[in-house]
């Protein structure tokens, strides 16, 4: 095939011919190409106003149009301009004629600086179409949107700019206005002297900037009707503006008189002194809420959150003879629009279950002093926000609490100096200084709290960099529980025993929940805390080694208590009175069902704590004719300086020197015997506390405690039963384990 062509005299190689081609078209439209003589940039000036009818009466810079004749030659152009703003469906455009617009004036090489000020005719209603009066007087739907400026001759009415550029392109949003947090609506708030009510929100908007908040307290004088209505027919008895989420209500403004009802709101706003900003809903402002301000309840008090699980907490708290009933909020912590739940108790203490490992939640208890008026609901006078953290593994049950200051704190004076076992108070709480270290107010260290309705145990605590005021008061930072019953030498274990009961132990949370589940009536229970309960009993007993006909048995009662609620409900809903008994039945079938199984389970559980007292009882025994000798050995190397090199860090078969680890034939014989001496020390100590203690609460705690450095004493005794071993061949076994957990939980 011929790959020449013969133009004009010429032959041209194909590849070249069509090159050719390319570059004719390219200079062809070069030469078309118009050229304009103005340059028109717009600028949209954040936060973006929503509505159009604020660039007309905002007497700031919200839109800027840069103006530049680039024929230097020209002077004195007539100038007008044609506005068009596209997004999210619309498509607005002034007209060509625009009533009260007068031409600019424009020199060749001069730029023009023209604002929303000087172009407001072209954003005026009457001179827009494609815009209703109802949108022009609304914010514009969320969405992309590009305002464009375009330039005509004022005379001949050429275009002189590019209708391409001199365009601003902005993402339009309308923000949520506040959500208000506390006080929350309805509560019950403590009547204080000096006066101190705590006002929080949180912020919803995400690309307002310069927000303040215009915040409002009024006094509702007619309590008989809607307190919104009421509160929007009363007059303002406290108004501020503040830029944080929190204001302090205290005793330099106006006072509040005891059990009068007030409302509150907060608007959130954008201005710059001269005009207001359209970027909220509602005109930015939020709900209403009302509280009671009373001196007649007082909210519970010494508040702890205790750790159960990774997914569960209990919080106790101080009982109040006045208090009918609790009830306990929680939610996440730090999580935009986190949603608080509710948990109901008649007795001061409530469990939290179905929560994420690993997460800080925040939480409250109130307190409920009277009984509701009938078609009303309950009221509460809740306590500070403390927090706690679930863990992210399941571990033994541990005090987790931070215990927060009191926000209502005035005198900020720094304390010069605090020293070993003095006392300074955190919240409720009195706190011992064991350990402390920092000077002018600020301190970091280590203490106690005493817990009066737990029979005054000592809970420790830790601080860093904690602010105390000259009250000895905590006035800023946290205190983190540790657990540590008593601050005296390692060999006082009655007392670390005595605080290791009040941890509770999966044998105690079985009993209590089956308990529970057996006092519920169908009527009055609810589904959801039916499966509640349910689902944390499984929890409790799947990794108990029990048989698994026992098991299967407790998830069919826990199937048949659901079943029978759902039945009950239907037949109640409907008026069915015998399908409504015959659930009632099977309710309390199931019950019986259950309650067989656990008496089956503490049967078998009974079983084994026998056998493992029987292995402590002859680990003391093997101790008793040696005391002296152990006890004299141990002293001798503790009174002694020990070697600087050893870590207290121990492994069997392994010690530790300095960041290194070596087998034990590589330690000092010295450094052995020591070692040896602690070992057999530790031993003999917990196996004669725990023969003498004889309280079967002490040793389900040690099984926990147990549990909690990998050492299962059920799968050992479940694993000899199995393989048929005798009763003294499990004992042996036990005494292997338990000189291992004795010397890890001691030491």
């Amino acid at each position: 095939m011929n790959t020449n062509f013969k133009y004009q005299g010429f032959k041209i190689k194909k590849r070249n011919f069509f090159l050719m081609v390319l570059l004719c078209v390219l200079f062809s439209k070069s030469g078309l190409a118009q050229v304009y003589p103005v340059q028109v940039h717009t600028q949209l000036i954040p936060p973006y106003s929503l509505k159009l009818s604020d660039y007309v009466t905002a007497q700031s810079d919200k839109l800027i149009a840069n103006v530049l004749m680039t024929d230097v030659n020209e002077y004195n152009r007539q100038l007008r301009f044609r506005l068009t703003i596209k997004g999210n469906g619309l498509n607005i455009r002034s007209n060509d004629f625009v009533i009260g617009t007068n031409p600019v004036f424009a020199d060749g090489g001069v730029p023009l600086r023209l604002t929303n000020i000087d172009l407001r005719p072209y954003f005026e209603l009457q001179n827009l179409q494609g815009i209703t009066p109802q949108q022009y007087n609304s914010p514009l739907p969320d969405g992309n949107y590009s305002f464009c400026f375009e330039v005509f001759d004022w005379v001949s009415g050429q275009r002189l700019s590019n209708p391409q550029l001199g365009c601003a392109n902005a993402y339009l949003i309308v923000n949520d206005p506040p959500f208000l947090n506390l006080p929350r609506k309805g509560d019950l708030v403590e009547a204080k002297n000096p006066q101190n009510i705590v006002f929080n929100w949180t912020p919803r908007h995400l690309n307002a900037t310069n927000v303040q908040y215009e915040f409002e307290l009024r006094e509702l004088w007619d309590t008989q009707i809607d307190p919104q209505a009421a509160f929007l027919a009363s007059p303002n008895l406290y108004q501020t503006t503040t830029r944080n989420n929190t204001l302090l209500y205290g005793p330099g403004e106006t006072p509040l008189l005891e059990n009068k009802t007030y409302a509150w709101r907060v608007r959130a706003l954008v201005t710059d002194g001269i005009s207001e900003t359209s970027v909220f809903r509602n005109n930015g402002y939020s709900e209403i809420f009302y509280f009671t301000y009373t001196a007649d309840c007082k909210p519970p008090q010494f508040i702890l959150a205790k750790s159960l699980s990774s997914d569960s907490e209990e919080i106790t708290w101080q009982p109040n003879l006045d208090h009918q009933a609790y009830k306990v909020q929680y939610k996440k912590k730090g999580v935009r629009g986190a949603v608080w739940f509710d948990v109901n108790a008649i007795n001061p203490q409530a469990r939290i279950y179905n929560l994420e490992p690993g997460t800080t939640y925040e939480f409250r208890v109130g307190g409920q002093c009277m009984l509701p008026v009938a078609n009303q609901e309950p009221r509460y006078t809740y306590s500070a926000v403390q927090e706690f953290t679930t863990p992210i593994k399941t571990a033994d049950s541990y005090y987790n609490c931070g215990i927060a200051p009191e926000i209502r704190i005035s005198n900020k004076t720094p304390l010069p100096s605090l020293a070993a076992n003095e006392v300074f108070t955190a919240g409720d709480f009195p706190v011992t200084v064991k350990e402390v270290e920092g000077q002018n107010g600020t301190y970091s260290g280590a203490g106690y709290i005493v817990v009066p309705y737990l029979a005054d145990t000592k809970i420790a605590v830790e601080f860093n960099n904690i602010r105390i005021n000259t009250d000895y008061q905590l006035y800023a930072g946290t205190l983190y529980t540790t657990y540590d019953p008593d601050w005296g030498n390692v060999d006082d274990v009655r007392d670390e025993l005595d605080a290791v009961a009040e941890i509770p132990e999966a044998i105690g949370e079985l009993a209590d929940i089956v308990t529970e589940l057996l006092n519920l009536d169908i009527d009055k229970a609810t589904r959801e805390n039916i499966e509640a309960l349910t689902n944390a009993l499984m929890e409790d007993i799947k990794d108990e080694g029990l048989p698994q006909e026992l098991v299967s048995q407790v998830e069919e009662a826990k199937n048949d208590m659901l079943d029978a609620k759902e039945h009950y409900d239907e037949a109640v809903s409907t008026g069915d009175t015998q399908a409504a008994n015959q659930a009632q039945q099977d309710f309390q079938n199931a019950q019986q069902s259950l309650n067989e199984a656990n008496e089956e389970i503490e049967k078998i559980k009974k079983e084994a704590a026998d056998l493992l007292k029987k292995a402590i009882r002859e680990l003391y025994r093997e101790g008793r004719d040696s005391e002296v000798e152990i006890v004299n050995s141990y002293n001798s190397f503790i009174l002694d300086d020990i070697p600087s090199d050893v870590s207290e860090e121990v492994e069997f078969g392994f010690e530790t020197l300095g960041d290194q680890t070596v087998e034990s034939d590589q330690v000092s014989i010295s450094t052995k015997d020591m070692f040896n001496a602690e070992k057999r020390y530790a031993v003999y100590l917990f196996s004669k506390v725990l023969s003498e203690k004889e309280d079967q609460t002490i040793i389900s705690n040690f099984i926990s405690q147990s549990k909690a450095i990998d050492i299962d004493y059920m799968k050992i005794i479940k694993e000899g039963k199995s393989a048929n071993k005798s009763d003294n061949e499990i004992i042996e076994e036990l005494k292997v384990e338990l000189r291992m957990a004795f010397v890890k939980i001691l030491l």
